[in-house]
């Protein structure tokens, strides 16, 4: 505490809670010169310091007077004990309750400093860690040390990130209207752990600038544990995690935004070299159509028409106006909610028909006849196949099957995938995959399969697979080698089990 500042000392001692013990020295002089110099600017802060060290110190002063001269000061030290808590520093504290209230304050002008510094994050809450003596947000019935942001401006802290904090507060605004609560067992607890705590996939590939900070390649996870990095905006603390989680290696890297901001420069550059590239491109065909205009020969001709093609602006790839995505926020599936399942490929009916029999307690086959009434719309249609009627699936009918802790198994469209995806379900996909029109015209089933399949089927059927396989292979969870009805049931069922308890990483919107 020797050389500590008047405010991170008043910090310190408002910290402490049960027995301390101070060493201290009395030394009236430079008490007296330390007031004279701060007469000008008193505070509530001052005065309760001021009575608690004057209390202190008289009861150590009748053998540990200073013996002063005129040059200088040596007085003795002593060692005291207290019972110190948060209350006795600030009065007003001790009658704090855990009830949240509003602190409301008008700005003289709207880029006024609010004089706090946050702590926290996304994962523990967002705290107010220090309050700047005589500020705006200061005061008998200001914000204190301790309290845990609820609200402010009618933006909800909760979820925030320490660096959207941060943010949040230092937009321009004429008043201020924060909910607060007071809840200091919490705040001790950022002492000791990270506020923040989340996982973003990267969406484009980043070679590191320095020894510190992480590379990535498109894909990769990261679990981002502080988003204020030694109390400097721009700089996030990360970890490179593997698809189950767990950690590989940590280094800093550039924030969201600073990242964008970089994506954004290459951006602006890519779009000066391709300006360069059709300026030169015109300068090239001026000079051929001149040489045309001398020559008139057929070669020049042939050249001139081969630099307009070649070189036509056409012929570029535009880029886009806004510069790629760089991050993306995701979190962990709940593996205790069951996936629907849904299978694509031939004979994926008779294979939902063959699991939903032979276990009834873990799957249950999606039916339009059990489809609930849908007030609010929530209807997925597609369109079949087979007959080329329209059919739709309700999100309501799938989620009350789900709730059952049951797969709910779809014979449906490849194209219902995406649209389940938007409505945050999630299912497993199984691609049925055939070698040839002929192992589709021998698959047989008793039971589920009593016809022979026609040439003419099994083409189409061949044709349609191949078409599912080429544009939306990206969706499969897996294939299943087509063959035997019942091998083919086994294999799903091993395959279903094993993709429900892997991690699976989803966009954290689903649940915002």
């Amino acid at each position: 505490m020797r050389n500590a500042t008047k405010p991170n000392a008043t910090r310190i001692l408002r910290q402490c809670i049960g027995t301390i013990e101070m060493l201290v020295q009395y030394n009236p002089d430079k008490y007296r010169e330390q007031n004279f110099t701060d007469s000008d600017d008193p505070s509530e802060d001052d005065s309760v310091n001021s009575k608690a060290s004057h209390d202190n110190f008289s009861r150590g002063s009748g053998s540990s007077r200073a013996r002063a001269s005129n040059a200088t000061i040596t007085p003795e030290t002593f060692m005291t004990h207290a019972t110190f808590s948060h209350s006795s520093v600030n009065a007003d504290e001790s009658s704090s309750s855990s009830e949240s209230h509003i602190i409301m304050r008008k700005k003289l002008r709207p880029h006024d400093s609010l004089g706090i510094e946050l702590v926290g994050g996304n994962v523990i809450g967002i705290f107010i860690k220090h309050v700047l003596p005589g500020s705006l947000m200061g005061g008998p019935k200001g914000l204190r040390i301790g309290d845990q942001i609820l609200e402010f401006n009618s933006r909800d802290f909760h979820g925030l990130t320490l660096e959207q904090a941060i943010f949040e507060i230092g937009k321009p605004c004429d008043q201020v209207k924060c909910r607060v609560q007071y809840n200091f067992p919490l705040f001790l607890r950022t002492e000791s752990q990270s506020g923040d705590g989340f996982y973003v996939r990267t969406l484009y590939n980043r070679q590191a600038t320095s020894n510190n900070e992480l590379s990535f390649k498109r894909g990769d996870i990261l679990f981002i544990e502080n988003t204020v990095l030694n109390g400097r905006i721009g700089t996030w603390w990360a970890y490179l995690v593997n698809e189950n989680g767990d950690k590989l290696k940590c280094g800093t890297i550039p924030s969201k935004s600073k990242l964008e901001e970089e994506e954004e420069l290459s951006h602006k550059r890519s779009l000066v070299d391709v300006s360069s590239c059709q300026a030169t491109g015109t300068v090239r065909r001026s000079f051929f159509q001149r040489h045309r205009h001398h020559t008139g020969s057929k070669e020049s001709h042939d050249l001139n028409l081969l630099s307009d093609a070649s070189l036509n602006s056409d012929s570029i790839r535009h880029l886009d106006d806004l510069p790629p995505p760089t991050l993306e926020r995701i979190q962990k599936f709940d593996n205790s909610i069951l996936r629907p399942v849904i299978i694509i490929g031939a004979f994926a009916e008779q294979i939902v028909k063959k699991l939903t029999s032979e276990s009834p307690d873990k799957f249950c086959k999606y039916d339009t006849d059990m489809m609930m009434n849908d007030e609010d719309g929530s209807l997925i249609e597609y369109r079949t196949s087979s007959d080329g009627m329209y059919k739709v699936v309700s999100i309501v009918t799938v989620q009350q099957i789900m709730n059952q802790h049951r797969h709910c198994l779809l014979a449906v469209p490849p194209e219902v995938v995406e649209k389940l995806q938007k409505a945050h379900i999630y299912p497993i996909v199984l691609f049925i995959k055939y070698k040839s029109q002929k192992q589709i015209r021998e698959v047989k089933d008793a039971c589920f399969i009593p016809e022979k399949v026609s040439s003419k089927m099994a083409k189409d059927l061949f044709e349609q697979n191949q078409d599912y396989e080429q544009k939306f292979k990206r969706l499969f969870a897996d294939m299943i080698q087509g063959g035997n009805l019942a091998l083919m049931c086994c294999q799903i069922k091993l395959v279903i089990d094993k993709e429900q308890k892997k991690t699976f990483w989803i966009p954290s919107s689903a649940y915002n």
